[in-house]
């Protein structure tokens, strides 16, 4: 537990993609909350659009296509629920009134930390 504006740093790896698009973005409004004046966020995610264009470029199967977009349904909680792209969650970001400091692509994950002013 956390108040608000009291974290200096909030890594979320991998976190948004396994909930349902709404719930992720609440998700990520209430971590925003808990950032103290300065503070960054970093949010990594599977980047939809590169999963596609990666796909069709035949640089990937249809095999490594699912399991990015869909999980490995290992276990009961390994389906990813929603899926984001480096713009839309940059937007997101600005939209919360944070500063996106970095923002990058490395292969299909996406990479945006942003810093509340």
């Amino acid at each position: 537990v956390v108040s608000d504006a009291e974290c200096t740093e909030i890594i979320s790896e991998d976190v948004i993609d396994f909930l349902e698009k709404e719930e992720s973005m609440i998700s990520l409004s209430h971590w925003i909350k808990k950032l103290r004046h300065g503070g960054k966020i970093i949010v990594t995610s599977v980047d939809a659009r590169e999963v596609s264009r990666s796909f069709y470029r035949k640089e990937i199967d249809i095999e490594i296509f699912n399991k990015a977009m869909h999980g490995n349904f290992l276990e009961p909680w390994d389906v990813r629920l929603s899926h984001s792209t480096l713009e839309e969650l940059s937007s997101f970001f600005e939209s919360q009134d944070l500063k996106v400091t970095k923002k990058r692509i490395n292969g299909i994950k996406l990479i945006v930390e942003a810093q509340r002013p």
